[in-house]
């Protein structure tokens, strides 16, 4: 397709027709070139001689700035400048995760003994350990000295007793008197008395015999008397059948007292008895009742227990419901009640942690602190 030649206008050249028609060489070609270039181009002219140029044209206004180009490779580095003034202190950084625990150190040498804490309350008593086999035994010592000569034998007497009373009997002069009664029969009194004389008197036969004390009927020198507190029968000792009783002559007082009883048949008064000779083996079953005990309990002391109070006198007094707990203290105490200690756990007392470990506790079942280990405290980062 060829172009028609337009005429150039003034100052430059005009193309609108030509890329009016559309032809693709001319859109392609530079806007601002010669409009002869373009025109030989088209009709496949060749290119003449170049002219001479021509004046310059004036300046046209700036293009706008094209876009930057591609950096360029980084060039070597430069020699080090001076060192500058030193800048201040940055902020401190956060503190970084906690190392691994080191590994333990060696043993130190063992330190002076400290010294002796005080004296710990005394535990409670131990079961008592299983008997020991018994020892090989030991070999016959010697032969003592002879003893002194033992006394003589009793010299003794016998006499039948009338049926009743019997007056100053005569016990010869022997240490020994036997005395057989064919019925109940008492003595009075006992001739022969010298101070310190020692006189066993003992019953032969089924009947017992009674002793008569300070009985009018005998003189006053054979008279027989009871220390004071002595068990009696209505004022009078029974010497049961086969039984025997020992008697003492006091010069001073002039009587027979009565020493020991073996065996005494025993009835006795309110008003004899010695002190401490009642116990529970003397009691028998049954013996003392409701109406013996002063003062006798009544309907409203169902429950109570008998006191001694005011006078002094026995009360009936309501029990206490609720007592002070004593004796030794067990388990997670120690010492006695009622001020029982707690009883040492392995822990010593003190402050434990610190800033940059925390304590671990052990803590039993029934509450106590029995172990305590710092360890180091380990942060957990997460960004």
């Amino acid at each position: 397709m060829a172009v028609t030649r337009p005429i150039k206008s003034a100052g430059g050249h005009s193309y609108v027709e030509e890329k009016a028609l559309g032809d693709p060489k001319i859109q392609a070609a530079e806007v601002d070139a010669d409009f002869d270039t373009i025109y030989l181009a088209v009709n496949n002219i060749p290119a003449g001689a170049t002219g001479p140029p021509g004046p310059a044209g004036p300046t046209g206004p700036t293009g706008a700035t094209g876009a930057s180009g591609a950096t360029g490779a980084t060039g070597p580095p430069g020699p080090t400048g001076p060192q500058g003034p030193k800048g201040d202190a940055g902020a401190t950084g956060a503190t970084g995760p906690a190392g691994a625990d080191g590994v333990d150190g060696a043993t130190g040498p063992e330190g002076p003994i400290g010294p002796a804490g005080p004296t710990g309350d005394v535990g409670p008593e131990g079961p008592a350990g299983a008997a020991g086999a018994a020892g090989a035994a030991g070999a016959t010592g010697a032969t003592g000295p002879e003893g002194p000569a033992g006394p003589a034998a009793i010299a003794t007497t016998a006499r039948v007793l009338a049926a009743g009373a019997n007056h100053n009997v005569d016990p010869g002069a022997g240490n020994g008197l036997f005395v057989s009664a064919p019925a109940v029969a008492s003595i009075s009194g006992l001739s022969g008395g010298v101070d310190g004389r020692v006189l066993y008197v003992m019953t032969t036969g089924a009947n017992g015999v009674q002793l008569s004390v300070e009985d009018g009927n005998s003189v006053a020198a054979n008279r027989i008397q009871l220390k004071a507190g002595q068990l009696h029968v209505g004022g009078n000792p029974t010497i049961a059948a086969g039984g025997s009783i020992m008697l003492r002559y006091d010069g001073t007082a002039q009587r027979w007292r009565v020493l020991t009883f073996v065996p005494v048949a025993r009835s006795y008064d309110a008003t004899h008895l010695n002190d401490a000779t009642i116990g529970s083996t003397q009691l028998g079953t049954a013996c003392v009742t409701a109406a013996k005990i002063s003062p006798q309990p009544l309907g409203a002391d169902v429950g109570k227990v008998l006191t001694v109070a005011a006078g002094p006198a026995l009360s009936w007094a309501t029990p206490a419901t609720a007592l002070p707990p004593s004796g030794p203290a067990g388990g997670a105490l120690a010492g006695s009640y009622p001020n029982p200690t707690i009883a040492a756990s392995g822990v010593t007392a003190g402050t434990f942690g610190s800033a940059t470990r925390i304590a671990r506790i052990t803590v039993s079942a029934d509450g106590r602190i029995t172990a305590i280990q710092e360890v180091r405290v380990t942060a957990a980062w997460s960004l």
